[in-house]
């Protein structure tokens, strides 16, 4: 079992704090065992300091200074420095972003954005770097991470997916996808009549496209996969990670259901299922396989729908819930990964639930056209008005089942929907050598028979075939001109079972469901908790409530402005980040923090205190959004009006008790602020200032939807907050080895890293202090422990804290020693899903499968590893023993890892 930081008798003697005032520590267990309390203060004042005892002032090591100057320092094109030091870095960042100010009031913001860069603030990785660099650096971005398109299921969806990933890992930002979208191993293609080789297969390609794109830049590309918990392929997407060198350039995670925990907890059946083809379906009608209904978040263009809108789907497997769950804690128990992120709560607490929902860029036709039905000819907007109204007895619509398969069916098929998408959007009119005309935006999805497959308007060209239909009578007709129309509203239909209507005769692909934002982009940055410890280690300790607020409003000015030098390289990304302005502030160094404060990590009071600052920051970057939108405009997104539709009230059912109707227009600041799970925490608490906050978001609007998110910030704790512990999380370790890329060394290299915590307790108390010192006076507190001090559910109780209070998304890590039994360790993902939690990652160092970057000296010294090397010879050795090979000195487990994963000599 994991050391508990605490014993029975100190927990029990611990000092409750109220949390929403200065928070004390107990006196620093070990401090006067060391020098003194008394004699760190002594030392203070020797050096000129006053009583009040500051840590900002704890020199730089070594590795933070190194790793500045590689990625955040600026230089020109030769290598030369332009940044003369980290003073510099921060002045030139604080100048790129004042630029975006009014010219009477740069000057006053410059000043404001360089006293937080030097107090606490602490931008993402690409903002440090590129702001202000566009001289010596164009092209470059300013976001850390995005969300890719769709992955369409074909090649070219995929290639085309690649493509973008390429152009945006190029750019520095990080990208996720969803490959659960691509139909699994071994199932049938239509086009060659051969079976696919399945989404893992893929991924290989945006694996070896990231590494080849990040090594000529010069950064670790940063990927996410994430792949449904249903998807056929599930097994193998959790088990990929294995082999060796394979997807080493990904992170993954599953996408866990409230459905799939529910089964667990009842030990009961699981489908593993996949949006059925023309061709499962033929299938299914000799008996030959079996279809259910199910809801599918991102369904192919092919997908067959129900009347209720559910979709068709393939059985392929079914098998106990329990089984696939205990597979997915082995692995991460093992190897790590994957992660688990729960995607229903993800959507539950999502500010955006109202837009996000509803395609902002979804392929429409306008209100005049005429759609094809077993009634006659209907307009689009008389289709709306039927559906808005709930009549029992709607006309079904003319459309082909299986159209891009070769096995078309001409039928009346059941309107699921009808709704307005988007007001005085563009349009094109195409017209075709009958006279017909077809009036809709250049990206709706139009038939081309003669490529057998749905193409956008816009990559039509005159002499190009259309599909039409007169009297049930399929005819294919030329396109003689293609003209811009004019702005008009536009609507669009969903179509059950075949997924297509006829638009003015012409045959034309309906909507599909897309519930998470394509090309999203969350721009980032970070509180370094630790600027605001005053008198650490000892029974005065205190947190500086007033000077920590006064650094969030101004960190949210700064946010605010990046997004326009967001630098990203695709429109689709730039429209979503201006439309939405959203930001992720979080905070790091809490570990690091609460040890100065004299807090065990984990403890009841250190729960206490993460869900404070949480609180304070939220309600302090809101508060100044607020501001922002009276001085610069509110969110676009929050400023438009949007139809209310049937989905709108299936997502919140109380739209209907306030009265509200299908068709109504409401504005989206009231849908955001009255209608988010999220911001109605602000409504329901009894925090001071909370009730007012709300009532000002509903009055006033907000610059932007989203404020906070706790990144994994190992990097910038590292270098720029002098390895203070990583965002939410306890320090690593307070002494360790950190592998690092050295250009020309053929496998990586050794450094010497110390918490940021040690180095201060080193400078103020102890000089001498050092972890597992054998001298007891040198021995640190109790209240210093690491990430493998911390059980499990220690870890969830905090980020549950935090996750209240945080908007988007929280990096949190469960590490557990090497040793940690597997009984203890494999509940607590349910744990984490009992607590609300929207995801969760696991790490236990595992000398089988070593690839990690930081790594503690007695896992090296006890892991021996052995391995060819390419002469034949056999080497055994411990982790820490050095090995001279190819004129070089390794360790052996950096050589070793370095052949297993294949980047020997790539650096």
């Amino acid at each position: 079992m994991a050391k508990k930081p605490v014993n029975k008798k100190e927990q029990a003697a611990a000092r409750k704090v109220d949390a929403s005032k200065n928070v004390r520590s107990r006196k620093a267990k070990g401090a006067s065992s060391a020098s003194g309390t008394s004699s760190s203060r002594s030392r203070a004042r020797r050096r000129g300091q006053s009583s009040s005892v500051s840590v900002a002032e704890v020199p730089l090591q070594p590795t933070s200074i190194d790793i500045w100057d590689k990625k955040y320092r600026l230089k020109d094109n030769h290598g030369n420095p332009v940044d003369k030091d980290i003073k510099a870095t921060y002045k030139r960042v604080a100048r790129a972003l004042a630029s975006l100010e009014k010219a009477s009031v740069r000057k006053h913001w410059e000043k404001e954005f360089l006293w937080a860069l030097n107090n606490g603030a602490i931008p993402a990785g690409r903002i440090m770097s590129n702001a202000g660099a566009e001289k010596y650096k164009p092209g470059t971005s300013t976001i850390n991470c995005t969300v890719s398109g769709t992955i369409e299921d074909s090649m070219d969806g995929i290639l085309a997916m690649v493509h973008e990933a390429g152009l945006t890992l190029k750019g520095g930002s990080g990208i996720g996808y969803e490959f659960s979208t691509l139909r699994p191993k071994g199932a049938y293609v239509a086009g060659p009549g051969a079976n696919t080789s399945g989404p893992l297969s893929f991924m290989d390609i945006f694996d070896s496209m990231c590494f080849t794109v990040s090594s000529a830049g010069g950064r670790r590309g940063a990927q996410m996969g994430t792949f449904d918990v249903s998807h056929p392929d599930i097994m193998d997407f959790i088990r990929a990670k294995r082999e060796d060198g394979r997807l080493r350039q990904f992170n993954l995670s599953c996408l866990v259901t409230k459905e799939f925990m529910q089964a667990v907890k009842e030990d009961g059946d699981w489908d593993l299922v996949f949006p059925a083809s023309a061709h499962d379906l033929e299938l299914a009608e000799s008996g030959e396989c079996v279809i259910v209904y199910r809801r599918v978040a991102n369904p192919p263009s092919t997908a067959v729908f129900n009347e209720d809108g559910l979709v068709a789907c393939r059985v392929y497997r079914t098998i106990k819930a329990r089984r696939l769950w205990d597979v997915i804690m082995a692995s991460t128990y093992d190897y790590a990964e994957p992660g688990f992120i729960l995607i229903d709560e993800v959507n539950r607490m999502n500010n955006n639930w109202f837009c996000e929902e509803i395609r902002a860029t979804n392929p429409c036709v306008v209100g005049s056209t005429q759609v094809l039905t077993d009634q006659g000819r209907f307009s689009v907007a008389e289709l709306v008005e039927i559906v808005q109204k709930g009549c029992q007895y709607k006309p079904r619509i003319l459309g082909i089942a299986g159209a891009e398969s070769g096995s078309r069916q001409l039928g009346y098929f059941h309107l699921s929907d009808a709704f307005l998408t988007k007001r005085d959007a563009e349009t094109v009119v195409i017209t075709i050598d009958n006279g017909v005309s077809l009036v809709c935006t250049p990206d709706h999805p139009i038939f081309a028979p003669d490529r057998n497959c749905y193409q956008d308007a816009s990559e039509f060209v005159v002499g190009d075939r259309l599909l039409y239909a007169s009297n049930n009578d399929l005819k294919c007709h030329e396109i003689v001109s293609i003209q811009q129309g004019q702005q008009e509203d536009v609507y669009d239909l969903v179509v059950a079972h075949a997924h297509n209507f006829f638009a003015d005769g012409i045959l034309v692909h309906n909507c599909g469901e897309q519930p998470l934002p394509p090309y999203g982009a969350c721009l980032l940055g970070s509180v370094n908790l630790t600027r605001f410890v005053q008198n650490p280690f000892t029974s005065e300790a205190t947190f500086d409530w007033e000077k920590f607020e006064r650094v969030v409003g101004i960190f949210t000015r700064m946010l605010d402005n990046v997004v326009e030098i967001n630098g990203l390289p695709l429109e689709q990304q730039r429209h979503e980040i201006m439309t939405k302005r959203r930001h992720g502030m979080g905070f790091l160094g809490l570990g690091s923090t609460l040890t100065m404060l004299g807090i065990p990590y984990g403890s009841p009071e250190s729960v206490r205190f993460t869900e404070e600052v949480s609180y304070r920051l939220a309600r302090r970057g809101y508060e100044e959004g607020i501001e922002l939108a009276k001085e610069k405009g509110e969110a676009p997104c929050l400023q438009q009006e949007y139809e209310l539709t049937q989905r709108h009230f299936l997502l919140r059912p109380e739209l209907k008790e306030d009265g509200y109707k299908v068709g109504d227009k409401v504005r989206g600041r009231e849908l955001w602020c009255k209608y988010s799970h999220y911001l109605r925490q602000f409504r329901d608490s009894d925090r001071p200032g909370a009730r007012e906050l709300y009532e000002s978001l509903l009055k006033h609007g907000c610059r932007f939807t989203h404020h906070s998110s706790i990144a994994p910030t190992g990097t910038i704790s590292l270098s720029l907050a002098n390895n203070a512990s990583n965002g939410i999380e306890p320090s690593f370790a307070h002494h360790y080895k950190r592998n690092v890329i050295r250009e020309g060394k053929k496998t990586k290299d050794q450094v010497d890293v110390f918490s940021y915590e040690l180095l201060a307790y080193r400078q103020y108390v102890d000089p001498d202090a050092m972890p597992f010192s054998e001298d007891p006076a040198h021995k640190l507190p109790s209240y210093f422990v690491t990430a493998d001090d911390i059980l499990p559910q220690q870890h969830v109780d905090i980020q549950a804290a935090a996750q209240r209070w945080i908007d988007s998304s929280i990096s949190k890590t469960i590490n557990v020693p090497t040793n940690f039994p597997y009984e203890d360790f494999k509940d607590i993902y349910m744990y984490a899903y009992d607590k609300g939690l929207k995801g969760c990652t696991t790490f236990r160092f595992n000398p089988d499968a070593f690839s990690g970057v930081l790594v503690k000296e007695n896992d090296l010294a006890n892991t021996t590893y052995k391995f060819r090397l390419e002469n034949g010879e056999v080497i055994e050795a411990r982790g820490n023993d050095k090995i001279e090979y190819d004129g070089e000195i390794h360790t052996a487990a950096n050589l070793y890892d370095a052949l297993k994963e294949g980047y020997y000599g790539k650096f």
